[in-house]
C-alpha cells in the first residue's frame, strides 16, 4: 500500500507536465485544501492515471482558456446509498477543461488501460452527466467513480474516491 497526498501530488504533477511541454499549454489552477488528509492507494496506479488525465486535458484544452482542477474531502450520502458502499469519507478531484474537441472516450480509454474496469454505469434522465464505477481486476466493489459533464463552456470530469475507515487522516 502506499500513501497518497494529493497536496503533494498534483502541484508535482503539474510542473513535470509543464516542464514536459516547455510552458507550452493552458495554465492550470489548482485548489486544495492544505488539510486534505492522505489516503491508503494499492500501488503507483492512482498516480499514472492522474497524471496521464492531466496530460490529456492538456492535450484537448483551448490554450486560451485555463484548466481548473479543485480536490475536496467530503461526504457524498447519495452515492453510498446508489452504490450500498459506507466509505469514512469520499476525495473528489474536479477538472474543468475547455475544449472543442470531447475527450469523453479517451479517458475512459485511459481508466481501461491503467487496469480499471467498468463495474456499472449511470445516465439519469435529466442529470447533466452521467456517472460510472470503476474496480480492478483483484478488488471487489468501486475503487473509484468517474463523473463526466458538458456544458456549453467545456467538459468536467470528476474522480471520487471512497475512502475506507483506517485509511490515515
Amino acid at each position: 500500500m502506499r500513501e497518497i497526498y494529493f497536496t503533494e501530488l498534483l502541484p508535482d504533477i503539474v510542473l513535470r507536465l509543464h516542464g514536459e511541454r516547455k510552458s507550452i499549454g493552458p495554465p492550470i489552477f489548482l485548489t486544495i485544501p492544505p488539510d486534505l488528509p492522505a489516503f491508503s492507494w494499492q500501488d503507483n496506479g492512482l498516480e499514472i492515471l492522474i497524471f496521464n488525465l492531466f496530460s490529456r486535458a492538456i492535450s484537448v484544452s483551448d490554450l486560451e482558456r485555463p484548466i481548473r482542477v479543485a480536490v475536496a474531502r467530503r461526504r457524498v450520502t447519495d452515492l453510498e446509498a446508489l452504490l450500498n458502499i459506507h466509505p469514512a469519507h469520499w476525495i473528489q478531484m474536479r477538472i474543468d477543461v475547455q475544449s472543442i474537441s470531447d475527450p469523453d472516450d479517451s479517458i475512459i480509454q485511459e481508466l481501461g488501460n491503467s487496469g480499471y474496469y467498468v463495474e456499472d454505469e449511470w445516465i439519469a434522465e435529466g442529470m447533466p452527466g452521467r456517472l460510472i464505477a470503476y474496480h480492478q481486476i483483484n478488488q471487489t466493489g468501486p475503487q473509484l467513480l468517474l463523473w463526466i459533464e458538458h456544458h456549453r463552456a467545456g467538459h468536467r470530469y470528476a474522480i471520487i474516491i471512497p475512502v475506507q475507515a483506517g485509511t490515515p487522516s
